[in-house]
């Protein structure tokens, strides 16, 4: 076999490799492979014992073995290999061959031991070779090709017939016969590690984090070869920069530091004795600064009804006046906030002169009916609302049906309106945004809804583009409505059955609490951090419940808190208890005999503080309280009222809070008593438990004198399945605060 390469391209004529003894010189192998001590151009044989195979090389001093069998392709790393030295070629007259000593690697890695050359063998002009003894390891050298060819030869052998047998002489070519030496000590091949490959032995991925100047280096159970000598290090660059080595050899993953919000060009590599591996590929990734979750934040609203219907319902005294305007919670976010104290939500009721559409001023300025076109006034609207909020605000931001309903929501229209007011609103410092992943109406709804219809495809699309818009933009959450409204039991992904009210569009009271939990609470959960609801303040007008010596209706029985009056219904049995939770006393009402409603379609049991909470003239109040009622199978819906007559409100001097009770109509309106409409009426189905932490939103201005106003509970009952039904609501923690 030849030599390979640049290495064969350094061999002389046919006296290379000879030479006298005295010519040969100690040479010496250092660890890492380097030889030294032969001069220039000496010919040897290296035998790779893990192979079985053997080749001539030619080197001299300062050459790195290693990395010369290793770039011929003769060995790897981890071949075990020795080398052989050359003796004179076959002269004219022969000599006797003197025996050789052995060439030997010392425990130190140098070569001692260093024999002469061998004497030559004869070599018969028929090519008949003499004087080697029997399988001697020779070569022959093709004098006309400048070839040399490792063989094992015996005396009175025909070298050449071995060597056209071989392949490596022709007729009428010159050749010569050398001898080889005793092998050296055999050596492991090392080399530098191996170049490392992305995907294959590492991972860059980009990472969030708070400064935005962090990627993710994973290093895989695989890599490539170590070179034979063990790692020292493994290590990777940034934009072609110095080294930086990693903390351990393991693999794992690990946060390495980059330029700030900038794409950066990584590289890995590894070390052993013999020095660096060639670095790898460059894989390049951009760190993401990741968004740091606000505690409490105020959190305001942009779209139309479908989130604008988080706190209102179409009560009111006339037009002109905010009046009995209830903040009604049939919508997900108030659901979300009595769940879980992780946002603040401030409004005031309004009823514009000359209409009889309420709306929501302060933190909610969404509108019924609105289509993008409106959204750029109502976000400055609610950038001046937010600057009490001292930067600590987010907003939610819904677009899409009136526009895709209109004319003017395509795919492309969307998107348009989504990138301007979501740069509007984080102009106007809102520190993250909320953007609703609206499902797909009910094919059945409208052509523009029907399987391929234009506002179905164009809803599609928006919703695949802001899977991206989210992925790129660590300010912006998605609201995943559509994940988990869509009934999964669709071919064409309408939403359940139960999401909705009659008119296919605004969310139902189920609708409403499942969306609350399923998406808007995980939503909320990446950008804000609750805050504990606070103890009882010095400011409240309400004390703790104490006492047993409350007012008990017609039909009641048990105890009820001091001042506290407690009706019930003559078709149900009510009962009143008290129980202590968390060191504060509860006020208990057990219902039982739900089938007797049939008849009425409902009942109302209401639990009271009548008027003798004064308010000052100018001091604006709100109420706060915990209801706990565990699973029934009595429908149900509650109303919280801090105002005048009945706790309903009157004039600007109330407000009240309602939790379900509206009517089917795409404008609800609050049903305050057990009639026909609140048969109609839907109602929570009790299927889960409910521990509730309600929190008005607006707020009740004491008057000019003072004025005296009160609280009403109001629990308004629906037909249960059977008398044994029973219904349970444990009250406690009301307190009033200031606003």
């Amino acid at each position: 076999m030849l030599g390979l390469g640049s290495r064969i391209g350094r061999l002389g004529g046919g006296g290379v490799g000879g030479g006298n003894p005295g010519d040969i010189g100690v040479p010496t192998l250092a660890e890492d492979g380097t030889i030294s001590g032969v001069g220039a151009n000496r010919l040897i044989v290296v035998v790779n014992e893990t192979q079985n195979t053997r080749r001539t090389f030619v080197v001299s001093d300062g050459d790195n073995l290693f990395a010369i069998v290793v770039e011929a392709g003769f060995a790897i790393a981890t071949d075990l290999i020795d080398a052989r030295l050359v003796g004179s070629p076959t002269p004219d007259r022969p000599a006797n061959p003197p025996s050789t000593p052995a060439w030997l690697f010392g425990s130190n890695g140098l070569v001692t031991g260093m024999p002469a050359e061998p004497a030559a063998p004869t070599l018969s002009a028929a090519g008949i070779i003499d004087g080697i003894g029997q399988n001697a390891d020779c070569v022959i050298h093709n004098e006309t090709t400048n070839s040399y060819t490792p063989v094992t030869l015996s005396d009175d052998q025909d070298v050449f017939a071995v060597g056209r047998t071989l392949g490596v002489l022709s007729a009428g070519q010159a050749v010569s016969v050398q001898r080889l030496g005793v092998p050296s000590t055999a050596r492991v091949v090392r080399t530098r590690p191996g170049v490392w490959v992305p995907d294959a032995h590492f991972e860059v991925a980009a990472l969030s984090t708070p400064a935005g100047n962090r990627l993710l280096l994973t290093i895989l159970e695989d890599r490539p070869s170590n070179g034979g000598s063990p790692l020292t290090a493994i290590w990777y660059t940034v934009n072609g920069g110095a080294p930086i080595n990693l903390p351990s050899l393991n693999p794992g993953q690990y946060q390495i530091p980059v330029p700030v919000g900038a794409a950066a060009q990584i590289r890995v590599g590894a070390t052993n004795s013999l020095g660096d591996s060639n670095p790898s590929a460059a894989v390049t990734r951009t760190p993401v600064k990741a968004f740091v979750a606000l505690t409490f934040p105020r959190i305001g609203l942009i779209g139309p009804s479908t989130i604008a219907q988080n706190n209102f319902g179409a009560v009111y005294t006339a037009a002109g006046t905010p009046g009995r305007v209830h903040s009604l919670s049939s919508g997900p976010l108030i659901w979300a906030l009595m769940q879980e104290r992780i946002a603040d939500f401030r409004v005031r009721p309004q009823v514009p002169a000359g209409s009889f559409d309420p709306f929501m001023d302060g933190d909610n300025q969404a509108r019924s009916g609105a289509r993008a076109t409106e959204y750029p006034a109502q976000i400055q609207r609610l950038i001046a609302e937010m600057s009490s909020a001292n930067g600590n605000w987010g907003a939610w931001y819904e677009v899409g049906r009136n526009d895709s309903e209109s004319g003017t929501g395509s795919f492309a229209e969307l998107r348009s309106y989504t990138e301007r007011d979501v740069a509007a609103l984080r102009a106007g410092g809102a520190k993250f945004i909320l953007i609703s992943q609206l499902w797909d109406k009910d094919t059945s709804y409208s052509a523009l809804w029907a399987a391929g219809g234009t506002a179905r495809v164009a809803m599609q699309q928006y919703r695949a583009w802001l899977e991206t818009y989210e992925a790129e933009n660590p300010d912006i959450i998605l609201v995943r409505y559509s994940d988990v409204l869509r009934d999964p039991a669709s071919a064409d992904g309408n939403p359940y059955s139960w999401v909705t009210r009659t008119d296919g569009t605004h969310y139902s009271a189920i609708g409403a609490r499942r969306a609350a939990k399923l998406a808007v609470l995980p939503a909320l959960r990446k950008v804000a951090r609750p805050r504990a609801y606070p103890a009882r303040p010095a400011e409240s007008l309400l004390p703790a419940l104490t006492g047993t010596a409350g007012t008990r209706g017609t039909g009641v029985t048990g105890v009820v808190s001091d001042g506290w009056n407690l009706a019930g219904n003559n078709l149900l049995v009510v009962a009143g208890s008290v129980e202590t939770i968390n060191g504060e006393q509860y006020q208990v009402v057990t219902v039982s005999g739900g089938d007797d409603l049939s008849a009425t379609g409902g009942a109302l049991i209401d639990l009271s503080r009548p008027a003798g909470i004064v308010v000052p003239a100018g001091q604006r109040v709100k109420l706060r309280g915990r209801v706990i009622i565990p699973a029934t199978t009595f429908p149900y819906a509650l109303s919280f009222g801090l105002g005048g007559t009945g706790g309903q409100g009157v004039d600007n001097a109330a407000r009240s809070y309602a939790v379900i009770p509206q009517t089917q109509s795409s404008g609800p309106a609050v049903v305050t008593a057990a009639n026909a409409t609140w048969a109609a009426a839907p109602k929570y189905d009790g299927s889960e438990d409910q521990e509730l932490w309600f929190e008005t939103p607006s707020y009740v201005e004491g008057n000019a004198s003072g004025g005296a106003i009160a609280l009403t509970l109001g629990v308004y009952l629906a037909t249960a399945p059977n008398a044994a039904a029973a219904f349970v609501m444990k009250v406690g923690q009301l307190q009033t605060f200031n606003a």
